[in-house]
Order: structure tokens, then sequence, then C-alpha cells
């Protein structure tokens, strides 16, 4: 019987993106798992302002990535898939254009930099490796939508675990170093780290490359980029801009707290890109083709996989805090439900942005953004000084929704394209927050530590027979607890 469910699924469109989330989440989840390994060696090795410090230069490096490059290498994926063969030049043309904008703004940005310093709440010195991160982010971002677009996930993950590795090893290493700023220690090592794979990465593009300039590439990706800046810098201010409140509120301590907290709820978000980066492809083809209904049940069961995954992060959240950081960051376990209940909202959106994204009307998607920015942080100016890093998240989660259902209206009744209908999520997620209600009346009871980890298993199991009742009928069902009773029958 399951070997059966298993040549189903594989036969499913659903096998591809399957496989293609394997390959990305089992790089990500390496991945995440040397930053979980690393936690407990940085929390302790770094006071908390120092840990605050270097998750703000995180925030101000994801700005200042999207201002300074014009998000002109956004639109590479997009030609991809346009089946265009002058791919080469079309890059060429790109990289040519962007390094005298980039001299231009690193220019400004250095003439203006204690004003920066003062905003983004990063120490002066951090300048200059900023700037080099922005540069190998150039180059991160044209080869990861190569590798996507050709499904080279296998190469991508490793690419990534590479850097990941060598940037954890590095910054363990330099921390003894910079004895007097210890987070420059963990920077320096990111940013070594990237180098190295970069210059492999270069290798990989060089087939690409021919060096050659064409107006009417640069202008189709400036038409796909120039909007897209909103867009896209909304959705990192949405994701980093409460860091950088909180820090000018109430100190690089709460915003350490809040950050750690933050950062293991948003292993979600990394599950959520992973599935999206595997289901990309089949999802322009579908719409390509015009195979809505494949495309539909597709978008369906990735979302099951999506809310199944925020399930289980959000349950066992207390553990992996007390596990990886210890009780002065325990402060932060409030914030994760809250955290994943946004990324779920996210992955709605992401969802129905695609749709935006096939359609080239960038400019809707940017509105949005700016919108739910702009609400997002009035929203932690106005609570985070009256009810501290707590309000960051329940704005965070606000924000998410309010961007979600903004984005399936105007998809829906502005583009007037045909979309995933909302009954095909609305199921899903109204058993996720059914269940999360029922995990916080739980969690008032209490219980030896023993049964409280075993009734959050069964309640996840039950979770799983909910979620998966539509896809299995109640004589299924039957059928497979009466199977589960002979064997274990039989074993007695």
């Amino acid at each position: 019987m399951i070997k059966r469910f298993l040549n189903k699924i594989k036969s499913d469109d659903i096998g591809s993106t399957l496989k293609h989330s394997r390959n990305y989440f089992g790089g990500n989840l390496a991945i995440k798992a040397l930053s979980v390994i690393s936690i407990p060696i940085f929390t302790r090795m770094l006071t908390l302002n120092e840990y605050g410090i270097v998750n703000l230069y995180g925030s101000a490096a994801s700005i200042l990535s999207v201002l300074m490059t014009f998000n002109l290498f956004t639109s590479v994926g997009r030609y991809y898939y346009e089946d265009k063969k002058d791919i080469g030049g079309f890059i060429s043309s790109i990289v040519i254009a962007f390094f005298p904008l980039f001299v231009i703004n690193a220019i400004i940005a250095y003439i203006f930099r204690d004003n920066l310093s003062s905003w983004l709440g990063i120490p002066v010195g951090l300048f200059f490796p900023l700037m080099v991160f922005i540069l190998l982010t150039l180059i991160d971002s044209i080869n990861r939508q190569i590798l996507e677009a050709e499904r080279k996930s296998q190469l991508l993950v490793a690419l990534d675990f590479s850097k990941a590795f060598l940037a954890v090893s590095c910054s363990i290493a330099l921390v003894f170093v910079f004895v007097q700023a210890r987070y420059l220690g963990l920077i320096w090592g990111q940013i070594i780290g990237g180098i190295i794979v970069s210059t492999y990465c270069l290798k990989l593009l060089k087939k690409y490359v021919s060096f050659e300039f064409k107006f009417e590439y640069l202008k189709y990706a400036l038409y796909l980029g120039l909007p897209l800046i909103p867009y896209t810098l909304s959705g990192v201010i949405l994701a980093q801009a409460d860091r950088i409140i909180i820090n000018n509120v109430q100190g690089a301590a709460s915003a350490g707290i809040y950050s750690l907290g933050s950062n293991i709820g948003m292993i979600l978000q990394s599950f959520i890109l992973s599935v999206n980066s595997a289901l990309i492809p089949d999802f322009f083809h579908f719409l390509n083709i015009g195979e809505n209904v494949r495309l539909d049940r597709l978008v369906k069961k990735a979302f099951i996989l999506i809310v199944v995954f925020a399930f289980l992060l959000m349950i066992f959240s207390p553990e992996i805090v007390m596990v990886l950081a210890g009780r002065k960051y325990c402060a932060g376990i409030p914030i994760i439900p809250w955290i994943v209940m946004g990324n779920i909202f996210f992955a709605m959106f992401t969802i129905y942005a695609r749709y935006i994204g096939y359609s080239k009307q960038m400019i809707y998607g940017s509105v949005i953004s700016i919108a739910c920015g702009l609400i997002s942080i009035v929203l932690n100016i106005f609570f985070i000084p009256l009810y501290g890093y707590m309000a960051a998240a329940y704005t965070s989660t606000l924000s998410y929704l309010i961007m979600f259902l903004l984005t399936w209206f105007v998809v829906k009744h502005v583009l007037k394209m045909h979309v995933t209908p909302l009954k095909y999520l609305t199921y899903t997620f109204s058993i996720f927050f059914l269940f999360a209600g029922l995990y916080y009346i739980f969690i008032g009871i209490k219980l030896s530590m023993l049964l409280y980890f075993v009734c959050k298993i069964l309640l996840f199991l039950l979770f799983l027979c909910f979620i998966s009742f539509p896809y299995f009928s109640p004589q299924k069902y039957l059928a497979v607890l009466r199977g589960f009773i002979r064997k274990a029958g039989s074993s007695v």
C-alpha cells in the first residue's frame, strides 16, 4: 500500500516538486544544522549586544543590496524562462551596466556613512564589509537563478552548504582574533566563505558571459527590476525593520533576543523558499500551456507540506531554543508561534505573487509591498515602545496577512487571471489554526516533561490525520487502522 502511494506521488505533478524540494530543503536543513550548531557557540561567545549587532548587520546588508544593485539581477531567471537563447548577452549587458552604478552608489554611501550607521544601528566600521557583501550577493543572485531554472538543485545546494560551512568555520576561528569586537569575526567569516564559493560560481558563469552590451537587454532588466525595487525592499523591511526599531528603542540586547526567536521561526521561511524554488519551473510551465487544474492541485499539495512543517516547528520551538541557546534567550520563545503564523501568510502571499510575476505587471506587487511595509513600520514605531519586541511579532503577522489578501484581490479582480481558489488553502490553514489553539490550551496544563513531549507527538499525529483527510476517504483510514491493529496483534 505504501509502495503504491509512493509510486502515485512520483507519477503526479507534485513528484518533481517534491524531488527538488527535497534537494533544496535537505540542503537548507544541512545549512540550518550548521547554523544550529553554531548558535550555542556564538550565543555563548558573544554578548547579547554583539549578537544583536550581527543580526542588525544582516538587516542592513539585505536593505542596501536591493538599493545599490537597482534590483537588475532579479530579471535573469524570468528571461531564462522565456526560452530566449542569448542568456549570455543578457547577463553581460546588465553586469556592464551595473558596475558604474555601483561605484556611484558606494561613493554616496561612504559620504553619508555616519547617517547610515545611525539609521541602521550598526558601527561605522562595517561600511567596507557591507560593500563586499553586496558584490558577492550579485554573483550569488545570477548563479542561483540560472541553476534553479536549469533544475540543478543538487549543485546549488552543494554550493550553499559549502559557503555556510566555510562561513561558520572561518567565523569560529576569527572570533578569537577580533577579541575587542568579536562580532567582526562572524561578519568577516561569512565574507571569506562567500568569496571562496563566489570564485567557483564565476567559473560556472563563464560559459554564459559574452562581454557584449545590448541596450534592449538592459531595458528588459530595468522594466522588470525597477518596479520590483519597492516590492523587494518592502519585503526586506517586513523581515528586518523590526530588529532595527527594537535596537533603537530597547537596545541591542533586546534585538538579540528577538533575533534568535525570529531566526528559529524563520526556519519555516527557509522551507517555504525551498518549496518555491522547486515549484517555479512547473508553475510557469502549467501557466504557459493552460493546465490550470494541474497547477491548482500542485499548489494545494505544496501548501500542505508547508503547513505541516510549520506546525511541527511551532510545537517544538521551546525545546529548540533551550537546546540551542540556553535560558538567557528563553524570553524569545513566545514570539516563535507568531513568526510561524506570519510565515504561513507569507507562503500564501508567495503563491499569488507568482501570478503577478507571470503577468509582468510588477507595479501591483510593488504597490502592495510598499503599503504593507509602511503599515509594518508605523505599527512597530507605535507599539514597540509600549509592548516591547512582542509587538514586532504581532505586527509582522498582521502585515503578511494584509499582503496576502491584497495580492489575492489584485490577481483575482484586477488582473482577472485564473488563480488557485482560496478554498484549496483555507481548509489547510483552518486546521492549522484550530490545532494551534489546542496547543495553546495544552501548554497551560502542568505535566511532567516526558508526558508533555509524548502529548506533543500525539497532537502532531492527530494534526496529520485531519490535514490529510480530504485525500483519504474514511474507508481508507479504517483500512489503514485495521491493518495496523492486525500487525500489532500478530506481533504479540
